[in-house]
């Protein structure tokens, strides 16, 4: 049981790596979801259409599936429903808006946009098309107000000389259907050895980031700072009562020397946290056909082992039956 598990296993992998590596096209992500729509509210989504090789120009046409007829009208595509990606273009970036009538039936759609790619072979300029990939579609529409963001992006401004404003940058993704911003962001200012507390106060006065949509917010405070030098900023990102992200960055007042941080630059960029879970290392393909290479050995080595095993119990049956028979 135990040999066949492990050979269904490397076969699997046989297949997606050549599934890979001959298709070389695909789209990410590969699908709009959305379920907290209001009626009258819009939608807007990237995906990108994503070539292994792109030597040469590549004609794509959209279709949508039959599931999406009651709401096509719904659905803009930047590009159109025929367009063309440039050679060389490895990611191209397709936008994909949707619009809900204000007088739109509450419910579910569900369907898909098909690509199809027009190949041109260079031998009588002969057209091939074949299937590009597929655009999973799956909206909702509800009567039902839905509040939450994420933070993408944090950073601390550095300050010119005789600027008087700390201001830290923020980047929020609403991920609800009515406008949102965080509650509240608390900053304390250390001196460059990070001992002496200098300015402390809150923002809870930021813009608002509308459905849908990511915004760049920014929350500032007085400060009086010495120039030409190094400070410490401890920040404090509040979500109604709880306190989101808590993250320490350091910042420069005037021009600093040796410092690999620019006037005007915003600090360190923010590592991966919580609010914004991405397994990064998942995002490099190196990493992920090293992590499938390492699994196909091991599938492939526990496959040997178990036909060695196998084997070897054989022998050892076939021993102890010819034992017995001299023994008679």
């Amino acid at each position: 049981m135990k040999l066949k598990t492990a050979t269904i296993l490397v076969s699997v992998l046989l297949i997606l790596v050549w599934v890979n590596t001959t298709q070389g096209f695909g789209v990410s992500p590969p699908f709009v979801k959305e379920e907290h729509l209001l009626p009258g509210s819009q939608l807007e989504r990237i995906v990108y259409l994503v070539q292994s090789e792109p030597n040469k120009d590549l004609k794509a046409e959209l279709e949508f599936s039959p599931e999406l007829k009651e709401i096509e009208n719904w659905i803009k595509i930047g590009q159109g429903m025929e367009f063309t990606i440039p050679a060389g273009i490895k990611q191209f970036p397709l936008k994909v808006t949707v619009d809900v009538p204000s007088d739109a039936q509450l419910g579910e759609h569900r369907g898909y946009i098909w690509i199809e790619r027009k190949i041109v072979k260079e031998e009588g300029a002969q057209v091939t098309t074949v299937t590009g990939g597929t655009i999973e579609v799956a909206l909702k529409v509800t009567n039902q107000e839905y509040s939450d963001w994420q933070l993408k992006d944090l950073g601390v401004r550095d300050l010119a000389k005789g600027e008087k404003t700390v201001k830290v940058s923020l980047r929020v993704e609403n991920l609800g259907n009515v406008k949102t911003r965080p509650s509240k962001v608390h900053l304390d200012v250390y001196d460059n050895y990070h001992q002496e507390l200098l300015n402390s106060g809150d923002n809870s006065d930021l813009d608002w980031v509308p459905p849908f949509q990511t915004k760049e917010l920014t929350a500032e405070f007085p400060a009086e700072l010495e120039p030409n030098q190094q400070y410490w900023a401890e920040i404090e990102i509040y979500k109604g009562d709880e306190l989101l992200l808590a993250d320490k960055r350091r910042f420069n007042v005037g021009e600093i020397a040796k410092t690999e941080v620019g006037s005007g630059q915003v600090s360190e960029p923010l590592e991966e946290s919580e609010t914004d879970l991405g397994f990064g290392f998942l995002k490099s393909k190196p990493f992920l056909l090293g992590l499938l290479g390492i699994i196909l050995a091991v599938g492939l080595g526990f496959g040997i082992r178990q036909i060695r095993k196998s084997g070897i119990g054989l022998e050892i049956k076939m021993r102890k039956k010819t034992t017995k028979r001299l023994k008679k």
